[in-house]
């Protein structure tokens, strides 16, 4: 959480420097910088969900006896 808040104070000031870059989008386009985030905060969650259930399959005695 707190690197995306850096993150988007930094896109923020470096935007004007990039706004040449992309084509259709302002420098502070709100969907831009609302969107990312949300995409990022997604794809963050599926990766952490998927091994995370997989992990609750496992029966914790098993690892420690070996069962």
């Amino acid at each position: 959480m707190f690197g995306s808040a850096i993150g988007l104070g930094i896109g923020f000031l470096l935007s004007r420097l990039t706004a040449s870059l992309v084509v259709g989008v302002g420098p502070n386009d709100p969907v831009t910088f609302i969107g990312v985030p949300l995409v990022l905060l997604a794809t963050a969650l599926v990766a952490n969900l998927i091994p995370a259930l997989r992990a609750t399959r496992i029966d914790p005695i098993s690892l420690v006896f070996g069962g």
